[in-house]
């Protein structure tokens, strides 16, 4: 049985190379070029921009031909995504139907818990202020000035029951939901935005700004004048091939 479902085949003996007078028509185009050390004149602009176009042109037949090298490779990767996506589709798609079932008796067993832990936490509040209450009628009790006896003997009783549920409200194990074997569970916050413009009033740094470089060319001129934006113009050159 093969360890994997995918098989290449032979890709390990593909060679890349240099042709055999790459490297010398570089480094006679390199010579001429570390020739041109200023340009100050027309005649030395012409020989300037015949040195760019003669490097122009090896860098065009260079990338010419690594993209027709390099396309059966891309088409290799291609072809392999598409092959391991076919093979894994229906996989996928039944991962996925089994997830949403797990997932949603976990949610819903998961709010059972919530309840259930809050019920436990409401119980232990309440047992520690009906203490804190009993406890403040005892005190209450020996402060006055005609002590009642029978009452100080009820308010004692009352004190020790009312700490007795505070201790068994504390001992109360929370709730949760027994472990899976390979299982993992974990609570994300999930966020939706309703209305961008009013969350970015009040909290800008939720938000990033990205100049369209496209839109600012195509709407300025060198006279442009806009808040935050310096428009000027530059000159540049290029060669033909």
């Amino acid at each position: 049985m093969n360890e994997t479902a995918l098989i290449l085949s032979d890709i390990d003996n593909a060679r890349v190379w240099l042709a055999t007078d790459a490297n010398a028509r570089k480094e006679k185009i390199l010579a001429l070029s570390k020739t041109v050390t200023a340009v100050t004149n027309s005649t030395e602009d012409g020989f300037a921009t015949q040195r760019r176009r003669d490097i122009k042109r090896l860098l065009a037949e260079v990338e010419t031909t690594r993209k027709a090298i390099k396309q059966p490779v891309l088409n290799l990767g291609k072809r392999i995504d598409q092959i391991a996506a076919d093979y894994l589709q229906a996989l996928i798609d039944e991962e996925s139907r089994i997830a949403r079932l797990s997932g949603a008796w976990t949610a819903a067993e998961q709010r059972k818990v919530d309840e259930e832990n809050e019920r436990l936490a409401a119980a232990q509040r309440k047992a520690q202020q009906d203490a804190a209450e009993a406890l403040a009628e005892q005190e209450r009790l020996a402060n006055l000035a005609k002590p009642s006896p029978k009452k100080e003997i009820a308010a004692e009783v009352a004190v020790q029951a009312a700490q007795e549920k505070v201790i068994q409200a504390q001992a109360a194990a929370p709730a949760f939901i027994p472990k899976v074997s390979g299982k993992l569970v974990k609570r994300e916050v999930m966020f939706e935005i309703t209305d961008a413009a009013a969350l970015y009033a009040v909290r800008p740094e939720f938000f990033t700004l990205e100049p369209r470089r496209s839109a600012i060319k195509a709407s300025i001129n060198k006279d442009t004048r806009l808040p935050g934006l310096k428009c000027w113009e530059a000159v540049s050159t290029s060669v033909r091939t």
